[in-house]
C-alpha cells in the first residue's frame, strides 16, 4: 500500500476519534474569553452573546466576522513593542468555531437557556480588578439627546481628602456604554472646572478642552472593550489634594434619548512610589487639509529630558485620519517603533499600554506621523463632497493628538518632566507647528 494511501487511512481514523465541538466544552471559554467583554447588556454591541441561544443563532456571522479579523477590533499592526491586552483570537480558536458552526452548533452538556457567564447578572457593578479603594460618582443623570451628531460633555467629581496619594489603577462603570464613546480622565487643580460645571445647568458643563483639559493631569481614560491597566507596585498616577476628578466624555445619540449615571473605581498604588507617571502631550496645530487631498499628513516631535520609562500612549483623531505612526529615536540615532496603525477607526480608539515599560534616555525624540484621507475614497468622510478640514471638534473638525504616559526613572526628576510638557506645546504653538 503506498505511503499517501497509508496517510490518508490514518487522517480519516484520526478524524473519525475527533470528539465533536460543544459550546458547553469548547466554545463557551472562548465566547467568554474574547466577545463578553463588549457583548452583554449596556455596553457598547449591538448585541448579547451571554447564553447558548445568543451565540447559536449567530454562529455563521460569528465565524465569518471573527475569521476575517474584523472583530475582535484591535487598531495596532504587528512590529511595535507588545501592548497589554492586544486582541486577537488564535487560528486555533477561530478553527474550533468554524467545526463548531459547521456541525451545526451542537451545546453539548449543560443548560442551554444559563447564562455563559457571572457577567450576565447586570444588577449590580462588575469591577475588573476586584473592589476599589474608592468610588466616585456622578448621580445626577445627564440625558443624551436622541439626535445629533455627538455630545461632549465634561463631569466634575470633586476628591475626598481622604483619597490615595497615587493610583495603580482607574475602572469605569457607566450605566449604559451604548451612547458612550468614550471618556478621558483628568485632574483639575484650578477650581475653574467646578466653577464651569456651577455656571452650567445640569451635570457637568459641553467643553471638551480649554479650562480643565490639563494634559499633564491625564489618568488615561476608558473606551468601549478596554480593561482597566494597572500599574506594577511602585508606580503611581497622581492625585493632587484639593484637586477635581474630571471625566471628560464623548457621547453618542442613538435615536433617542438615554439617561447616563457612572461610577469611577479608584485603586490605590501598591507600595512606595518611585516611579510617579505624567502625562506629556504631544499635538499639531498645522492642520488644514484640502478637499480630495488622500493623503495630508501633520508632525510633531517630542524631546524626553530625564531617563524615563514610557509606559504607554493613547492617540486621538477623528474621521478624515487613516494612519498613526510614532517612534523614538535616541540620542544614538537608533529608530524605534512604538506604534503603528494603518487603519485608524474614530469608534476604536484607546489607550496603549506595554507589557513592559520601554525605556527613553535623557535626549531621546519622540515623533509621532498622522495621516489623513480627505476624499469619497475614505468611507468615514463627513462631508459629500469633501470641504476643507481644519482643527476642531468631530465630526467637522480634526485633531493630532498623542498622550504619553512617562514615568522618571528617578522620582526627582518628575516635576522636570511635567515641565517638559508645558515647554514643549508652548514651543509648537509659537512655531506654528
Amino acid at each position: 500500500m503506498g505511503s499517501w494511501i497509508v496517510g490518508a487511512v490514518l487522517a480519516a481514523w484520526v478524524g473519525a476519534l475527533e470528539e465533536p465541538v460543544t459550546f458547553h466544552r469548547d466554545i463557551r471559554p472562548l465566547i467568554e474569553r474574547h466577545c463578553q467583554h463588549c457583548h452583554r447588556p449596556n455596553m457598547g454591541a449591538p448585541f448579547s452573546l451571554l447564553t447558548y441561544r445568543d451565540v447559536q443563532k449567530r454562529a455563521r456571522q460569528i465565524v465569518e466576522v471573527v475569521g476575517s479579523g474584523f472583530m475582535p477590533p484591535w487598531l495596532p499592526t504587528a512590529g511595535a513593542e507588545p501592548f497589554v491586552g492586544s486582541r486577537g483570537v488564535p487560528a486555533a480558536d477561530v478553527e474550533l468555531l468554524r467545526r463548531w458552526w459547521k456541525a451545526g452548533a451542537p451545546a453539548g452538556k449543560g443548560d442551554t437557556t444559563a447564562g455563559a457567564t457571572s457577567l450576565s447578572d447586570t444588577s449590580r457593578t462588575v469591577w475588573s480588578l476586584g473592589k476599589p479603594d474608592l468610588v466616585l460618582e456622578e448621580r445626577r443623570p445627564f440625558t443624551v439627546p436622541a439626535e445629533g451628531l455627538g455630545v461632549l460633555q465634561t463631569f466634575v467629581l470633586p476628591i475626598p481628602n481622604d483619597a490615595p496619594a497615587f493610583v495603580r489603577a482607574i475602572d469605569f462603570a457607566p450605566s449604559s456604554a451604548r451612547v458612550l464613546h468614550g471618556s478621558l480622565y483628568l485632574t483639575d487643580t484650578t477650581g475653574y472646572a467646578k466653577l464651569f460645571d456651577e455656571q452650567s445647568p445640569g451635570p457637568g458643563y459641553p467643553a471638551m478642552g480649554g479650562v480643565g483639559l490639563n494634559l499633564a493631569g491625564s489618568l488615561g481614560g476608558w473606551a468601549v472593550g478596554t480593561r482597566p491597566f494597572a500599574l506594577p507596585p511602585g508606580y503611581g498616577w497622581p492625585l493632587p489634594a484639593g484637586a477635581d476628578f474630571s471625566v471628560q466624555t464623548h457621547l453618542n445619540p442613538i435615536g433617542r434619548s438615554e439617561s447616563l449615571r457612572f461610577q469611577v473605581g479608584l485603586y490605590a498604588a501598591v507600595g512606595e512610589v518611585v516611579h510617579p507617571v505624567a502625562a506629556i502631550g504631544m499635538t499639531s496645530v498645522r492642520i488644514d487639509i484640502p478637499p480630495n487631498v488622500p493623503d495630508y499628513a501633520v508632525e510633531s516631535e517630542y524631546e524626553c529630558p530625564v531617563d524615563a520609562q514610557l509606559i504607554g500612549l493613547v492617540p486621538n483623531a477623528h474621521l478624515l485620519c487613516q494612519t498613526i505612526e510614532v517612534r523614538a529615536v535616541a540620542p544614538t540615532g537608533e529608530s524605534r517603533l512604538l506604534l503603528r496603525i494603518d487603519d485608524w477607526d474614530m469608534n476604536w480608539q484607546q489607550p496603549y499600554h506595554y507589557e513592559h515599560p520601554v525605556a527613553l534616555s535623557a535626549g531621546t525624540r519622540v515623533r509621532m506621523r498622522f495621516t489623513y484621507d480627505n476624499t469619497l475614497d475614505n468611507p468615514q468622510n463627513p462631508h459629500e463632497p469633501p470641504q476643507r478640514v481644519t482643527i476642531g471638534k468631530a465630526p467637522d473638525g480634526e485633531v493630532a493628538i498623542l498622550l504619553l504616559h512617562l514615568a522618571p526613572e528617578r522620582a526627582a526628576d518628575f516635576e522636570r518632566l511635567q515641565r517638559s510638557h508645558i515647554e514643549s506645546l508652548s514651543r509648537q504653538l509659537k512655531e506654528g507647528r
